[in-house]
């Protein structure tokens, strides 16, 4: 059974990065800043979807591993990231479309440009070296889910696989310089892949997390004291300073994500059934989750674009973000009552054109299996 939690953290995480990219006009910026929902933690939406993406990926592909075995498993985990690679091809035809008609109007966003060029932006962005803004998530995810397959695999038989990419994050805080970009926890891939391939692990194993987990209520008082010695003394903590601001990498961000998803997993049972509507179209984004964060960027282009021109107006600033709050919401809606729409969005051709050219059997011999 399919356990909604996830698909509804999800689809919120997606909702989040549409108000964090979506970027009011240089005036009211300089005036008032745009909307950044903090949710009161270190981590924000970026954190929540790649997290519960590995997540989602170590339950699904464990099972694919268990029933088709590694074949089956590179097959899918490969046409997942051709699929992906598709999107986002798409996504970008679409948002250099609507970029280029604003230009071609006299308006040129700060942030949500085409530059230094079109060409350049293309090539950067289709080939996953140099992305435009907004679609570095994206193009991250498309190499995780390539290495992905395998990563399962050798997580599957030496369990100690994931020591490696906790290592390159360790490495990563030493090789670094402590000084660039403070508070940023994306200054290096190193720390984004090891909460993917965290989150994976857990996945994979995750009946076990969860009965090895301690009940709420021997560890609440602790929960209680972490939060309020890192959140409301954190201007003289020195564990604030040393393992956040001071590295860049956002390790409380992991810590901070970790407790408040276990706290979530103890007050809420994981098969609760989901009957508020509202949730059910939340869940149906999220559980179409590539798609829809294909969406969001289409649309945070177009809403970023248009507030250059309508500058200085907060309210129009809210409304547009309102608008586009409802249009994902919308699209959750057809996802999930429009059959046709999930079986577009799923792609299933991919799967059947990988299997087709590269043969059950080839793919084996690649692994030895």
């Amino acid at each position: 059974m399919r356990d909604n939690r996830i698909d509804v953290i999800r689809g919120f995480a997606i909702l989040l990065l549409t108000v964090t990219h979506t970027m009011c006009g240089p005036a009211l910026l300089a005036d008032h800043g745009h909307y950044y929902p903090r949710l009161g933690f270190f981590f924000h939406g970026a954190d929540i979807f790649v997290a519960f993406s590995g997540l989602i990926c170590g339950i699904v592909y464990t099972r694919t591993l268990q029933r088709q075995g590694a074949s089956g498993l590179l097959q899918k985990g490969w046409a997942r990231a051709l699929q992906l690679w598709l999107f986002n091809a798409i996504a970008f035809f679409v948002v250099a479309a609507v970029v280029l008609a604003f230009n071609h109007a006299g308006v040129n966003a700060e942030i949500h440009n085409l530059q230094p060029g079109l060409w350049s932006a293309m090539t950067g962005t289709l080939f996953l070296f140099a992305p435009i803004p907004y679609f570095n998530v994206l193009n991250v995810y498309i190499i995780f889910l390539v290495i992905l397959p395998v990563f399962v695999l050798l997580q599957a038989r030496w369990r100690y696989t994931i020591v490696a990419s906790l290592g390159l994050y360790g490495l990563s805080l030493v090789v670094l310089d402590p000084g660039q970009e403070p508070d940023r926890f994306f200054v290096s891939p190193m720390a984004w892949q090891f909460l993917f391939f965290g989150a994976v692990v857990v996945g994979m194993h995750l009946d076990r997390v969860r009965a090895a987990l301690p009940p709420l209520r021997t560890v609440g008082w602790a929960l209680l004291l972490y939060f309020f010695v890192i959140h409301y003394m954190k201007e003289n903590a020195w564990i604030v300073h040393n393992f956040s601001s001071k590295y860049g990498l956002g390790a409380l961000r992991i810590v901070d994500l970790v407790l408040v998803v276990y706290v979530l997993d103890r007050l809420n049972a994981p098969d609760v059934p989901v009957t508020s509507r509202l949730l059910r179209n939340i869940a149906s984004i999220g559980s179409n989750s590539l798609f829809s964060f294909c969406c969001t960027l289409v649309l945070c282009y177009a809403a970023s674009n248009l507030l250059v021109v309508f500058d200085a107006s907060r309210a129009i600033y809210l409304i547009v973000i309102l608008a586009e709050l409802s249009i994902m919401v919308l699209i959750g809606a057809l996802l999930l009552h429009r059959p046709a729409w999930r079986a577009m969005t799923q792609a299933k051709w991919v799967e059947r054109w990988l299997a087709a050219v590269w043969p059950k059997r080839r793919v084996a011999g690649v692994i030895g299996g």
